[in-house]
This record gives C-alpha cells, structure tokens and sequence, in this order.
C-alpha cells in the first residue's frame, strides 16, 4: 500500500586508484576514522564533495585532507573567523545590517548562486551544489581582501564619516553572506550551521533533527533580518587544520 519511489538515486562507485573498494581485498578507508579525524559535518562535507554523484570517483585520504582543509579551514572557517573578529574588533560587536541587493555585489552574486545550487540539488548533483557554494565563499574572501575593512577602519577613526558608513556596509555584508551560507549548507552539515549562525548572534530556527522551523528558502532571502539588531559572538575555530599525516587517526589505505 506504499507509494512507488518517483526517484531513486544511483551513486557512482567509490575508487582507490582506479579500483573498486572492497573488504578483500583491503583496499577501503575506515569510514570510523574519517569521522573521528574529520568530524561528522567534516566527514560528509568531503564525501559529498569529493564523490561525484553521477560517475566513479577515486578518492583517497590524502584528497580529503586537502578538500577540508582548502574548503573549511582555510575559505569558510577563516571568513567566518575574520568576519565575527573585525565586527567585534571594529564595531564592538554590534552586528551591522547587509546593504540592499543594487547596493551589494554580494547580494547579486547569492541570488544567481542560489538559483544554480537549487538546479544542482535537483539534478542529484549534491558536489556541484557545493563546489557553487564555495565559490561564492571565495568571492566573500576575495571582498574582504579587496575592501580591506581594516584599512576603512583606520580612516573611520580619523573621523571619515564615509569610510565608517562604508566599513559596515561591508561588514553587514560579509556577516549576511556566512549566515547565507551556513543555512545552506545545513542540509550537508547539520552540526556546523547552529555553531555558525551562532557566532555571527543568530538562533538556529530547526531542530536538531533539520525539521520544524520557516521555509528554509525564505530563511535564504538576502537581508532576511536586515532589519534586527544583535550583536556577534566570540569567534572561535569551526574546523581546525588538519596535517596530513594526523596524529593516530589517520584511515590507511589497507
């Protein structure tokens, strides 16, 4: 009396060094250790990352190490990190409103990046939701290197009162873009998104199971709290750097 799927998916094979993983012949990865190394949001962002959906993909410990470290220590974690500590460094913590979409890049880059994760997502190609993700992630980072916030600070407090107006602007934005993509990217890791919506003086609106809560797309809209005054949290480490070679926890290729 159940109703027939309407879709299925169908996941390509995961490879080591062109070959099938397989318990005889020992050439798998503990999926155990790669949680304990990782994290379980870790774990599943390179996974998913990693494994393309729709083909064989050869993965390799190595390769998730540089996936984590490139996508969440380094381009997320330091945006968020970098963000929450210039607010709380140049505006005392008090959380800056976003400035509205004809005034922001940032803004008209979420809008078509939204439109094509929402395409990825739907075509099963959870990696290439991602990979769109994080390179609007990397057009955050590129922002802050091009206003250089500390520099718009530095005049501020010289009595620019363009600087200052600029200086939150720009701020607002940043903080805008990580709750953007914090929400987004809660369906992938589900423990990252309340510790990051956090830091930046959110409430996460779901359970800790995803469900209950808004409409997740109204929660996406761009300055959909522009208008709510906060103030950040402490900026504290999301995803710590990991060396290749990890102490004890390292998942050999058997």
């Amino acid at each position: 009396g159940l109703e027939a799927p309407r879709r299925v998916w169908v996941h390509g094979w995961l490879l080591v060094q062109g070959e099938r993983m397989s318990k005889s012949r020992g050439n798998f990865l503990d999926p155990w250790a790669v949680v304990r190394a990782f994290g379980p949001d870790g774990a599943r962002y390179v996974t998913l990352r990693e494994v393309a959906f729709d083909r064989d993909s050869d993965v390799s410990w190595d390769s998730f190490v540089r996936r984590y470290n490139a996508d969440l220590a380094n381009d997320f974690g330091n945006l968020v990190n970098r963000t929450v500590s210039m607010v709380q460094r140049y505006l005392g913590g008090e959380r800056p409103a976003p400035r509205p979409a004809g005034a922001s890049p940032l803004a008209e880059g979420w809008a078509e990046t939204l439109g094509r994760v929402r395409d990825r997502i739907e075509g099963c190609l959870l990696h290439e939701a991602l990979a769109e993700l994080w390179a609007y992630v990397g057009g955050a980072n590129r922002t802050v290197d091009a206003e250089q916030p500390w520099v718009l600070a530095r005049s501020a407090q010289a009595g620019d009162a363009e600087a200052a107006a600029r200086l939150r602007g720009v701020l607002g934005d940043l903080v805008e873009a990580c709750r953007l993509v914090a929400l987004a990217v809660a369906p992938f890791m589900p423990g990252a998104a309340p510790r990051i919506l956090a830091q930046l003086g959110y409430a996460f609106p779901y359970g800790p199971d995803g469900n209950g809560g808004p409409s997740l797309l109204d929660e996406l809209r761009w300055g959909r709290y522009a208008g709510v005054a906060g103030q950040v949290g402490r900026p504290e480490p999301l995803f710590p750097r990991l060396e290749t070679e990890a102490e004890g926890e390292v998942p050999a290729e058997r």
